[in-house]
């Protein structure tokens, strides 16, 4: 039986998100294919686009995504049921319009995709993992937001890396078109 095939997005840091979703998935016997752009990821000190030009947020958070996520369900062959995608957004977008605009895109698409790749057996799932010590955070704000978690802690990119390996495995396929939270509780 061949192994199942993933391709992730945003691997460029091996403190991310990203590169934990892959490891995970690797774990659970996925084949990878990973991918990153460089001269992006590299300007993002700690992996939050701070002034970054509105024309990069839409082309990386939305343009890119909705492309992928258009020829994936074009392409995909795969047996009924076994299809996802998966996306990861914020909602940390307050004093940065453009960010929270490229991501409500990446939102609005990913959902979309639930409902036109059903007849598929694609799920397509949104993923909003709360603040990740991936080390952007100053440690003022890091007491903040461990002081405003019930569970006491930071997340890590760990943490969202099991919901996105739990979404991706035959567990996951009845939750489709879903905008999912895992941040501990933050209030």
């Amino acid at each position: 039986m061949a192994r199942p095939l993933a391709l992730v997005t945003g691997v460029g840091r091996t403190v991310g998100i990203g590169a934990a979703v892959a490891r995970r998935l690797a774990d659970s016997g996925w084949d990878l294919v990973l991918t990153h752009w460089t001269p992006y990821d590299l300007r993002m000190e700690w992996g939050v686009e701070r002034g970054a030009t509105e024309a990069i947020l839409v082309a990386v958070n939305a343009r890119a995504s909705w492309l992928l996520v258009r020829e994936y369900g074009r392409r995909f062959t795969g047996v009924h049921g076994t299809g996802r995608v998966v996306a990861l957004t914020s909602d940390h977008t307050v004093g940065n319009l453009p960010y929270g605009a490229s991501k409500g895109a990446l939102d609005r698409i990913t959902l979309a995709a639930a409902h036109e790749f059903a007849h598929l057996g694609v799920t397509a799932n949104v993923v909003d993992p709360g603040p990740v010590d991936t080390g952007w955070m100053s440690e003022e704000l890091r007491e903040e937001v461990v002081r405003r978690t019930p569970l006491g802690r930071l997340g890590t990119p760990r943490d969202a890396a099991h919901l996105v390996d739990f979404l991706c495995s035959p567990g996951g396929q009845w939750v489709n078109g879903q905008s999912l939270t895992a941040d501990g509780g933050l209030v």
